[in-house]
């Protein structure tokens, strides 16, 4: 009986642990990409839409949990959020309604008036996936859920073409677009990655109060 019930607690020990940084299995994905979010930036008055933090939080664990980059053996779905707070963070510092990429901008590299935005919504899908994607501006830029699953088809499809390469390369198609792997002029896959992977290892090996 004392051997049962040392085995029913080991297992209930397993099941409420997570083994890659030791913590209760209550701490939410959602709140995981939070608290990355806030680590990248933080919530302020100057950033009207950080009250959007939340539902983009959750936006990204759905995505990354129905889809994830890596093995969920190796931590892959915390290991995707990571990846996708450092691509949001880069590509709009989290601004789920963010129009870029447009042909002429003033000295701020922002978009002079009449120049018409290429990129939409937090992660900055170029307006030419659109179709391949089944989606249209007004749906990115209203849902963020959208959003998020849209631009995490297009970095699986990104670490596919770029397979072979070194790990922080693999966003390299995602930043350049096109049918291969080539290394962007100002190395867009790799701060976005390295980003990434530093908040994942932050949360890691922070001090738990």
């Amino acid at each position: 009986m004392r051997h049962a019930l040392a085995i029913l607690l080991i297992f209930v020990c397993i099941i409420f642990q997570n083994p890659a940084h030791g913590e209760p299995s209550y701490v939410s994905l959602t709140d995981y990409a939070l608290a990355l979010m806030l680590k990248a930036q933080p919530k302020s008055p100057r950033i009207p839409w950080s009250s959007t933090y939340e539902t983009t939080a959750a936006a990204i664990a759905n995505a990354a949990s129905a889809s994830p980059l890596y093995s969920v053996a190796s931590d892959g779905v915390r290991r995707t959020i990571s990846i996708m707070i450092g691509v949001a963070f880069y590509e709009s510092h989290f601004d789920p309604k963010a129009e870029g990429d447009c042909p002429e901008k003033d000295a701020n590299g922002m978009c002079i008036p009449g120049s018409e935005p290429r990129s939409f919504c937090a992660f900055q899908i170029d307006k030419s996936n659109f179709a391949g994607l089944g989606i249209t501006k007004e749906k990115i830029l209203e849902d963020i859920n959208v959003c998020s699953v849209s631009a995490l088809r297009l970095m699986k499809k990104s670490f596919e073409y770029c397979k072979g390469w070194k790990p922080m390369q693999l966003l390299n198609q995602y930043a350049t677009g096109g049918g291969i792997c080539v290394r962007p002029k100002h190395d867009e896959s790799e701060t976005r990655m390295y980003k990434g992977t530093w908040l994942y290892n932050w949360y890691n090996n922070r001090k738990k109060d």
